[in-house]
């Protein structure tokens, strides 16, 4: 024995399956972020296990952006990479997460990648990790 559906069955299975899909992307949709909340001028304090701690430039804009190398403590990495302008991509850009890295590398071999990842504190600071491990702070200026 065939069932068929009349229309207005048929419009409650096509008005149920719209109503629920709508419940289930609608929290996805509030979550949006700006994709310019990062964006500007930073100043990055690396905080190694022992010793001093180095300083470096980030300048954001978007989804990339350009990373200063100021200080270092190994003395053959330092003359080549000190002073020296890494590109930097972003990974990822959300409201509670930052993670990019400056591409050393493609300044010099003896310069290395430096994947940072980040979660805001306020909207002038970041905290978070280096891919060496080292704690890292980014101050907004």
């Amino acid at each position: 024995m065939k069932e068929s559906l009349t229309g207005s069955s048929m419009r409650k299975i096509l008005f149920s399956s719209l109503f629920f899909g709508l419940c289930a992307t609608a929290p996805f949709a509030l979550r949006a972020s700006d994709p310019d909340q990062y964006n500007g001028k930073w100043k990055i304090i690396i905080q190694p296990s022992a010793g001093k701690p180095r300083i470096a430039k980030l300048l954001l804009t978007s989804f990339s952006g350009t990373w200063y190398n100021g200080t270092t403590t190994d003395r053959t990495e330092a003359k080549v990479c000190n002073g020296k302008e890494f590109p930097v991509t972003v990974a990822h850009n959300e409201d509670t997460e930052l993670e990019f890295t400056a591409f050393g590398s493609s300044v010099s071999p003896k310069c290395p990648d430096i994947t940072v990842e980040v979660r805001p504190v306020n909207s002038n600071l970041l905290e978070g990790t280096l891919s060496t491990g080292e704690s890292v702070k980014l101050l907004r200026q």
